[in-house]
């Protein structure tokens, strides 16, 4: 890795050498401790732009949704409350939320299942999992559409391996005392 960045550093320097000398051809050796200063920088870099405090950007790049999800494994209890959670305490606000307003909830990235474009409906879907660990037939699954604006929300979810009235009369009190 190491040497195909200093490559890639040697011709982007010789580059910009002919660029910045009118036509001139002349080209310089890069020493090894011009590269690693090199290196440093684009972690530097990296870093700060990693932990870019705009909030306009870090929501544009949150609701594109641009990764591609984790494994999903949650608690069986977590699935099931989250399957509450979006039925019965957010309710109709849950076809406002994005992608990783849902993760923050499970507290890990949703197993990536599809993308597709519907024509029927004119827009682009992905689909998530959010699976138990302890039985992988109980899971959550949640689809996200595409808006005029590029970002992704809600559309529908549904579930497998539970009852839903079982699973409301078991978490609902607990989840509302949690989110007052």
């Amino acid at each position: 890795m190491r040497i195909k960045r200093f490559t890639v550093f040697v011709a982007a320097v010789m580059m910009l050498s002919l660029i910045s000398g009118c036509g001139k051809t002349e080209a310089r050796s890069v020493t090894e401790e011009e590269a690693v200063v090199a290196d440093e920088e684009e972690v530097i870099e990296e870093e700060a732009f990693e932990t870019a405090t705009d909030a306009t950007a870090t929501e544009a790049v949150e609701d594109t949704v641009a990764d591609k999800g984790g494994t999903g494994l949650v608690s069986d209890e977590k699935v099931k409350k989250g399957y509450v959670w979006m039925s019965e305490i957010k309710g109709a606000e849950t076809f406002e939320m994005n992608y990783y307003e849902i993760a923050g909830f499970f507290g890990t990235d949703g197993l990536f299942d599809k993308e597709e474009y519907n024509e029927n409906m004119g827009a682009n879907y992905r689909y998530y999992k959010w699976i138990s660990e302890e039985d992988d037939s109980v899971f959550l699954y949640v689809n996200f559409k595409e808006s005029e604006d590029g970002s992704y929300h809600v559309s529908g979810y549904n579930t497998s391996g539970f009852l839903a009235d079982e699973v409301i009369d078991q978490y609902l009190e607990e989840l509302k005392k949690e989110s007052e």
